[in-house]
């Protein structure tokens, strides 16, 4: 949520060796137009309300659906179990961290498949046992 409300702006982009520009305009939204709230059950999966077309959870529960019981641990706490040590992406880059265990991403190359706890091993990058 901003904290305050931007004015009307615009800007250029020109890439470098191109004549040719594109100008964005930046119109902000500054008040949410959808102030009632809606409790329907099948949307944020019973466990929340809809507000400006995001879940707004109970007390106990996270996620994009409020999919996630917190039992307790905080967002950060769900998210550092995603992580291999503290310095490290979530992850590993390669998935994404839904209540606290990631779910990695699938691969565009052909037959190569992401595992791991972390996401950090692959079918053909991760070591081999005797060359194989």
């Amino acid at each position: 949520t901003a904290t305050e409300c931007i004015q009307q702006q615009s800007f250029t982009i020109r890439a470098l060796g191109f004549t040719d520009t594109v100008t964005v305009r930046v119109l902000p939204q500054c008040e949410c137009q959808c102030r009632d709230a809606s409790r329907d059950g099948s949307i944020c999966g019973g466990r929340g309300s809809m507000e400006c077309g995001v879940c707004k959870c109970d007390a106990g529960y996270i996620g994009k659906n409020c999919e996630c019981q917190t039992q307790g641990r905080s967002s950060q706490e769900l998210e550092g179990s995603c992580r291999k040590d503290n310095s490290s992406i979530i992850c590993s880059g390669l998935g994404d961290c839904i209540c606290g265990q990631c779910v990695c991403h699938t691969s565009d190359v052909p037959n190569k498949k992401i595992y791991g706890q972390f996401c950090e091993c692959d079918n053909v990058n991760c070591e081999r046992y005797d060359g194989q």
